[in-house]
């Protein structure tokens, strides 16, 4: 294995005391979503250095300190992905309508095409090379992210969206697959119940009922068919928390590859994506979940703000 070339595209992690003497392969799939052992292996083979240096093997036991370099995929010459677009900007944050499929963070398979490093190029007009996400959005998700233009406002609109609260309140558009009519025009509802990982799928990132606290208030907008639209607000931040609230009501939302597919075709689609049997499954390319208001009190000036993003290209007309 060559030494490591740091001016080539990888990603590290440090191993911390509670990994200590693990196996090498086990400690990738314990750090990386969705990897088995059996592929982590493949990876300590083909793609692995250790620092301090040593020879690698699925079977080495790390070390508390280690640094685990794993070398990334070269995607650089992948479809590029959609550049999104400013919705505000002032000297201390911007908001950008980032378009579906794009991801903020690099990935142990996606590095070039993702918002960060489209930030650090340059790419995104209005956004400094040091500007950040201050806050998620799932990959398929599309609508309004904010970022702070430094250290300082990073650290501090961070601190406003775990707070949240009075401060900041965000507004999201779903369309839902509901055909029993759970969701006629009109109908409000306070989905509760709490969230943490699920136990038991096989998904790591799959979420179900949990000792988190997670608000979501709901209000149906319109109808088309056997979908609806709804405003969903969120008092509280957890991991696919309206996706998960609304698949447990019973009506998903509509192009969830895991919430409405199931964890099967989740998984074969992660390692598969884009295969015909599965895309012909698929009741619409992406989840239908929109993020399209931002309302919030800035933290240095005390007025209230607020941002709203246009309806997707993508949805249906769904008639109020």
């Amino acid at each position: 294995m060559p030494p490591l070339d740091p001016s080539l595209p990888h990603r590290t992690f440090l191993v911390e005391a509670e990994h200590d003497g693990l196996r090498l392969d086990l400690f990738l799939a314990a750090r990386i979503p969705r990897l088995s052992r059996s592929k982590a292996a493949r990876i300590c083979r083909a793609a692995v250095w250790l620092e301090p240096a040593r020879p690698v093997k699925p079977s080495l036991r790390v070390r508390a300190g280690d640094r685990v370099h794993l070398r990334r995929k070269d995607d650089s010459t992948d479809t590029p992905a959609p550049i999104p677009t400013v919705a505000y900007q002032d000297p201390r944050l911007i908001i950008l309508n980032k378009p579906p499929g794009l991801l903020i963070h690099p990935t142990a398979r996606h590095y070039s095409n993702t918002l960060s490093e489209m930030i650090k190029r340059g790419d995104v007009a209005g956004c400094p090379p040091q500007a950040a996400p201050v806050h998620r959005l799932d990959r398929e998700t599309s609508g309004l992210l904010m970022l702070g233009a430094d250290g300082d406002a990073i650290a501090t609109l961070r601190d406003m969206f775990a707070g949240e609260g009075t401060r900041l309140t965000k507004l999201y558009w779903a369309i839902v697959a509901d055909p029993a009519r759970r969701w006629p025009p009109g109908e409000l509802a306070r989905l509760d119940t709490p969230l943490g990982f699920a136990e038991g799928a096989r998904v790591k990132i799959a979420m179900g009922r949990g000792a988190l606290p997670a608000v979501t208030h709901v209000e149906a907008m319109g109808r088309r068919g056997e979908l609806a639209w709804l405003a969903c607000r969120i008092e509280t931040g957890r991991q696919h928390q309206i996706r998960v609230h609304l698949a447990m009501e019973g009506t998903p939302v509509v192009g969830d590859k895991l919430y409405q597919l199931g964890e099967e075709f989740f998984m074969r689609w992660s390692a598969e994506p884009g295969a015909p049997e599965l895309t012909g499954r698929l009741p619409h390319p992406r989840h239908m979940l929109h993020a399209a208001r931002l309302t919030w009190v800035c933290p240095w000036s005390g007025q209230t703000r607020e941002v709203t993003s246009p309806w997707p290209e993508d949805f249906p007309d769904v008639a109020p």
